[in-house]
């Protein structure tokens, strides 16, 4: 029967052999960045790493039982001082190669998001895709220049559709929006009396009087192309007024 540490426990699957009991490990995800990435190291007390384990071979990341992450390892460091070898490993997922590597150069006229898709990402290792909007806008002239990442040619045509691109963890290329109908996926659990139950190490806030603004417009684009602005004004401690109307022009809103 599988521990509480075998279901926590991080591992790097590389050539069909699992990985653990690593030293020390980084994992880094986030939406708002083209790939994730993560970095292993391990003091082998001078053994050799297995030969499946080299620059640019595939990998995947698990977390317990769970697969969190599939991509490449970029690079292998490994420091030999008189008392052991030890070992760094760092990789990022399937993004880096749309990263790294630079677009078709091309140019059409009425194509679809799928179609750029297929032209830029399937070539590079990405075998699943999924558009997720409710109506796709055909674009009346793509041009892709030379030097262009095919995660740009990519990202690019995702936001004139209001949408946006990720990766999912079985490397599921996703390109859309957020869906606020749906629950939440975790629950972030902080608790001085159940500390068994904790999966949050700590959690900081902080309020500011400096920069504080007397009236923030925020501009976005709905998915299907109507753009709204929104107008939140503060007066004092009183609750948020919030105005809405409709813009003449298309705009998007950038968060990072």
């Amino acid at each position: 029967m599988p521990t509480r540490a075998d279901n926590e426990a991080v591992s790097l699957v590389v050539g069909g052999k699992l990985h653990s009991n690593w030293s020390r490990y980084d994992i880094d995800s986030d939406l708002m960045k083209a790939d994730d990435g993560w970095t292993f190291e391990l003091f082998t007390g001078g053994e050799a790493l297995p030969d499946s384990v080299q620059e640019g071979a595939p990998m995947e990341v698990h977390v317990g039982r769970e697969r969190v992450m599939v991509g490449f390892i970029d690079d292998i460091v490994e420091t030999d001082s008189r008392e052991n070898l030890s070992v760094s490993l760092t990789g990022r997922d399937l993004v880096g190669q749309l990263l790294d590597c630079s677009a078709p150069i091309f140019a059409a006229n009425q194509v679809t998001l799928e179609n750029i898709i297929k032209q830029v990402a399937l070539p590079l290792g990405i075998k699943r895709y999924r558009i997720e909007a409710e109506h796709m806008q055909r674009h009346d002239r793509v041009a892709i220049d030379p030097g262009v990442s095919a995660w740009d040619a990519i990202r690019e045509a995702a936001e004139v559709a209001g949408l946006w691109p990720w990766l999912e963890p079985d490397g599921t290329l996703v390109v859309g929006g957020p869906d606020y109908t749906r629950p939440p996926v975790a629950t972030l659990i902080l608790s001085r009396s159940q500390a068994e139950k904790n999966n949050v190490i700590s959690i900081s806030r902080t309020r500011s009087m400096a920069d504080r603004a007397s009236e923030i417009t925020v501009l976005a684009q709905e998915h299907v192309g109507a753009s709204v602005a929104d107008v939140v004004t503060r007066s004092g401690n009183r609750r948020l007024a919030l105005r809405q109307f409709q813009l003449l022009c298309p705009v998007s809103l950038h968060c990072t």
